[in-house]
């Protein structure tokens, strides 16, 4: 009879042992589990990975160059000369916001900045207006327009310029103005060391150029000498050529 009651007791302590080993093995198959992450926790890590570079500064920058919405932002003038392109650049901003601007808006902008604008306009229907500044700021010069008036008799600017004397930065200068003046969503960029385009949403152009002698040799408004090398246009233009033709300037 003890025999028979040490062999339950012995049997008893087995049991509760082998009970205990197999719920620990049990919580460490399960702990296990849980930090070694699923395929679906796998694949959303890589998700947020993939996010995380295409929102970092580097993508962001490139996608400003391809499109997006331009990042705006002040202009301050750092002399006189400047303090004049910014003046006349805002007539091309507000035009920019406001395309069917009319000659007679545009003029007296002009006339507001005491650049003393003149209209001529050829007798044939299709023919622009164009209005040129007879007087100039300091630093700048040959503020010319072109405004097209369509059948209904509503107007239209085609196409804004003035020009920048040379200088050592003037063309970052002005690169830096006419990029404060874009409100408008920046479709793509074309740019080398002598010109940069931004292609706009609403239809428009605008575009930077330091002019070479073929330029000023060839322009059919504007005298030039020698000393003017190295002169800078601020255009905005209404986009009404081919892609490859835009390239073709630079």
């Amino acid at each position: 009879m003890k025999t028979l009651l040490s062999f339950a007791i012995v049997f008893g302590i087995l049991l509760t042992i082998y009970s205990v080993q197999k719920k620990s093995s049990s919580d460490n198959l399960k702990n296990t589990q849980l930090d070694e992450p699923s395929l679906t926790q796998q694949n959303l890590s890589k998700e947020a990975l993939d996010l995380k570079q295409k929102t970092s500064p580097e993508a962001s920058v490139s996608a400003l160059k391809t499109s997006g919405q331009a990042k705006k932002s002040p202009f301050l003038p750092k002399n006189k000369y400047e303090a004049s392109a910014y003046k006349i650049a805002q007539v091309l901003g507000t035009t920019l916001g406001n395309p069917q601007k009319s000659s007679s808006q545009l003029m007296e902008e002009m006339e507001n900045l005491g650049l003393e604008p003149l209209a001529s306009r050829e007798k044939s229907l299709s023919a622009p207006t164009i209005i040129r500044s007879s007087n100039s700021l300091a630093g700048t010069r040959y503020f010319h327009g072109q405004i097209f008036k369509s059948d209904e008799g509503t107007e239209h600017v085609q196409y804004l310029a003035f020009e920048f004397a040379p200088g050592p930065n003037a063309f970052e200068r002005m690169k830096e103005l006419a990029l404060s003046q874009i409100d408008e969503k920046i479709i793509s960029e074309i740019h080398d060391e002598k010109m940069h385009v931004w292609k706009l949403a609403n239809g428009y152009n605008v575009w930077v150029k330091i002019l070479q002698k073929t330029d000023m040799d060839n322009d059919p408004f504007n005298a030039y000498s020698e000393k003017d090398l190295g002169t800078v246009r601020v255009v905005i233009e209404q986009d009404v050529h081919p892609q490859d033709q835009h390239d073709a300037h630079l």
